[in-house]
């Protein structure tokens, strides 16, 4: 994929200046084979932009100059640094932001996911972070966009104290691009080229994948910018730098896996082909069938109700037939299930009663005519020995001078 980097110098404020520069930047990149146009971080206003985004007009008349940039933007698309309002009521008022322009249109917008606080800069004063980077598919192809900061997470750059909660590098390697591209506005600083360098050379190998990196040139402010733009293969390979501390355009060859055709022919069936970073998801299995309520046993003392329908046809017949010699006698009426209250409700009655108490039962050895022999208390031969019979005094004088009670037989007593 022939990519054109477009390493331009603008000016902060000065958004039709910037405006002329980023189409006359793309119009000659168009013309030199590039199919794709990179241009650096808040290429639109410059950067940085600082207070100036508080004013009422700055921000409007940013998107409002985008909107003409990309009305401009034809078949071959085109990345934009850019300033966009944050829409929703919490966080910070604004998004850095890279627009996505192509065919007259803004398709698609990414925002910048580390903003960086510290030295010389304080984006965390008017950016809201986004959570993840942003993944755009093109002529068959999945690029990857972040902006100067979101790929500075290299392990050789951490601090005791980590400066940022997500790494938008493995976010894009767990997910799978093709390509990723950096939008970058990185002030020089000494030794700066090298460390740049390393850290997009290992981006690429971490992704797999090919690394355009643009930066901007010129002085802002206290700034320098110093260009030196990078584009690398997906083994960390060199395979462009841009001049130092002045603007450029040039367009890079950047090897790309070729994309995957909509459907492949093998052998006699079709496949259909679409170039996915997972797989979906599996279809949910289907619901099981509920479970067959059991059916109830029919009752043997009810009569079924198939007996029951069974018997009232034939009672309205015979009530409706013609007149016999025993029509006198009234029709028998049809059998209905017993009431309630005749019904046995308790289980012990439907079992024969025990023996009474004091039954004793009597088995004599096995004969042709065995029967069983029950005697009741009132036969029973008395226990042995027989309990001696108490006597009650004659009268109470009696029971008071004889010291000693004394017992005699009922048959003594009497005699």
């Amino acid at each position: 994929m022939r990519i054109g980097i477009a390493q331009i110098n603008t000016t902060v404020g000065d958004l039709a200046g910037n405006r002329r520069k980023i189409l006359d930047a793309y119009a000659e990149l168009v013309a030199r084979g590039a199919q794709l146009v990179v241009f650096p971080e808040l290429v639109t206003c410059g950067y940085p932009p600082r207070d100036l985004l508080f004013k009422s007009r700055f921000v409007p008349d940013t998107q409002a100059s985008l909107d003409l940039i990309a009305s401009a933007i034809g078949a071959t698309p085109a990345l934009i640094g850019t300033v966009t309002p944050n829409p929703a009521p919490a966080g910070r008022p604004f998004f850095n932001a890279a627009a996505f322009c192509h065919r007259g249109h803004v398709l698609r917008i990414a925002h910048k996911c580390l903003l960086p606080t510290y030295d010389v800069f304080d984006e965390d004063r008017y950016f809201e972070p986004a959570p993840s980077p942003l993944i755009v598919e093109h002529a068959g192809l999945r690029i990857g966009i972040t902006l100067c900061e979101d790929i500075w997470t290299h392990p050789a750059l951490r601090t005791p104290r980590p400066l940022h909660h997500i790494n938008p590098v493995a976010l894009l390697a767990a997910s799978g691009v093709d390509l990723m591209v950096n939008l970058s506005a990185s002030p020089w600083q000494q030794e700066k080229e090298t460390l740049r360098l390393q850290l997009v050379a290992d981006t690429a190998r971490a992704l797999r994948a090919p690394v355009v990196y643009c930066n901007a040139i010129g002085g802002n402010d206290e700034l320098i910018f110093d260009g030196r733009s990078l584009t690398v293969d997906a083994g960390g390979r060199l395979l462009a730098r841009l001049a130092s501390f002045r603007e450029e355009l040039r367009v890079v060859d950047c090897p790309l896996p070729p994309p995957l055709p909509l459907s492949l022919d093998v052998g006699c069936s079709t496949l259909d082909v679409r170039h996915s970073a997972k797989p979906p998801p599996p279809p949910p299995p289907p619901p099981l069938p509920p479970k067959p309520r059991p059916k109830p046993r029919p009752n043997s003392s009810t009569p079924s109700s198939s007996a029951c329908a069974t018997t009232r046809p034939r009672a309205a017949s015979n009530a409706h037939s013609s007149p016999s010699p025993a029509a006198s006698t009234p029709p028998s009426s049809p059998r209905l299930p017993p009431k309630p209250s005749d019904r046995t409700t308790s289980p012990a009655s439907r079992f024969p009663r025990p023996f009474p108490r004091n039954t004793r039962v009597t088995t004599p050895q096995p004969s042709p005519a065995t029967s069983i022999s029950i005697t009741t208390a009132s036969t029973l031969p008395p226990p042995w020995p027989p309990p001696k019979p108490r006597s009650r005094p004659s009268s109470p004088d009696s029971r008071a001078t004889s010291p000693r009670r004394t017992f005699k037989p009922a048959s003594a007593a009497s005699s």
